[in-house]
């Protein structure tokens, strides 16, 4: 390992600077971590919200226009 690398920690300069890098690195990955968990979170809900029109949907009674613009309206949402 080289020398000067040694003595770059030796300076209070340099380690406050590393601190400083240090606490904004840390403050960036929890804010990345909260985001997806998130993101995540809402990807789920929608999820269960497309399930839960899905099970709510009319099958229908055979008429078939009448399917095609239940299709159709749903498409639209």
């Amino acid at each position: 390992m080289p020398l000067w690398i040694l003595g770059i920690f030796q300076s209070k300069l340099a380690r406050q600077i590393g601190a400083a890098a240090l606490a904004v690195g840390a403050i960036f990955l929890a804010g990345y971590k909260l985001a997806t968990g998130h993101e995540k979170t809402k990807k789920l809900e929608e999820a269960a919200d497309t399930n839960e029109r899905i099970n709510d949907a009319d099958t229908g009674k055979g008429d078939a226009n009448a399917d095609r613009e239940w299709l159709r309206n749903r498409g639209k949402s």
